[in-house]
């Protein structure tokens, strides 16, 4: 990150999709920035504004999904509060899932740094680029990637959290392997979200 930014960038995580990504076979509602696994907000005074157009969520087929996500979230906000640490695992108790606090988990994967290749940026449908290479945590060199600003900037890499630890369901309304990376790009105070998943 370059020195002299003050202010806050949120990492915002849609509850959608049930499978698959944010925005697929929704196309005639892409925009530039909000697509296929992307989503965009204008940064305006510290608040988020989204880029895109709304149509691209479908919340009429994930009702039941959303509530499934949302009582997930209760709990785990209520688990956080008793013991101070955040989990994405789960136990049964009394016939009832109950959120396991014992294995505590990291609140982000990375603060900055360098973004290396990934599924998010193979998948062919958003410009990246790779801005140089970096060793990665086996020593090995690796191309670091960046998507990039309709007029060519590359954007800056924030950081990437586990999603699954934030957005939690129920039953099949996991986001096990997800991780949500975040980018910045000062001049145009966009912030671009996409995912990568193992």
């Amino acid at each position: 990150m370059q020195r002299g930014w003050a202010g806050n960038l949120h990492f915002v995580s849609p509850i959608e999709p049930y499978e698959g990504c944010v925005g697929e076979n929704r196309e005639a509602f892409f925009t530039p920035y909000s697509r296929e696994n992307w989503l965009a907000y204008h940064v305006k005074d510290g608040r988020y504004v989204f880029e895109g157009d709304w149509r691209i969520f479908v919340p009429e087929e994930l009702v039941g999904f959303y509530d499934e996500v949302k009582t997930g979230f209760e709990k785990a906000k209520a688990s956080f509060r008793s013991h101070k640490k955040l989990s994405g695992s789960w136990k049964w108790m009394d016939n009832e899932r109950e959120f396991a606090a014992e294995d505590p988990d990291i609140i982000a994967f990375e603060l900055g740094g360098h973004c290396g290749d990934g599924n998010w940026a193979n998948m062919g449908n958003f410009n990246i680029v790779s801005i140089g290479e970096y060793h990665d945590e086996q020593g090995d060199l690796a191309p670091e990637m960046r998507p990039v600003t309709e007029d060519g900037r590359a954007f800056e890499y924030i950081g990437g959290v586990p999603s699954n630890l934030y957005v939690l369901g129920q039953n099949d309304a996991k986001f096990y392997g997800t991780t949500m990376l975040l980018f910045f790009d000062p001049v145009s105070q966009i912030a671009l979200t996409t995912f990568d998943w193992t």
